[in-house]
Formats: structure tokens, C-alpha cells, sequence
């Protein structure tokens, strides 16, 4: 999504949300910003978190985020430049 993230995770014990959004938050931008030229904040600093209650309920929500881009009328790419 152009201006947004969806992603499933399970933190392994020891290691908080919180701690891992920051971590994502703060490489994406950088990298972000060092391939645009560009400097200062990108994301947003609030997220919507969202505990899923059992297997049905995690399959809506990864179905939902699989259709989202197509939804939104976006194709998605392989964002090969993260691997860098």
C-alpha cells in the first residue's frame, strides 16, 4: 500500500510490539528516505493492533490484507529494494 503497512506478526517471547513496530518504523524510513533524497519523519506514530481471536478470524485478516492493494486499485511489486 502506498501509504500504509499490513502485516501479521507473533512476537517470540522477550521481544514486545511496541519494540518491533519501532524497529520497522525507524529502517523503513531511513531506507525510504536515503532512495528518495528526502529527510525527516514518514510514518505515522500512532498503529491499529489487532489481537486475532482464533485460525478463522487470523484467515479473514490475512484475506483482507492479501486483497487490500487489489482493492485499492495498486499492483503490488516485490520490494526487492529492502533486501539491499
Amino acid at each position: 500500500m502506498p501509504n500504509h503497512v499490513h502485516a501479521t506478526v507473533t512476537p517470540k517471547t522477550g521481544f514486545e510490539l511496541s519494540s518491533i513496530l519501532h524497529s520497522w518504523k525507524s529502517f523503513t524510513a531511513t531506507r525510504i528516505n536515503q532512495l528518495t533524497g528526502k529527510t525527516g519523519s514518514l510514518w505515522h506514530a500512532e498503529s491499529y493492533n489487532q489481537i486475532l481471536l482464533n485460525e478463522s478470524h487470523q484467515w479473514k485478516v490475512e484475506e483482507y490484507i492479501r486483497k487490500n492493494p487489489t482493492k485499492a486499485g495498486i499492483t503490488v511489486h516485490h520490494a526487492s529494494f529492502l533486501e539491499k
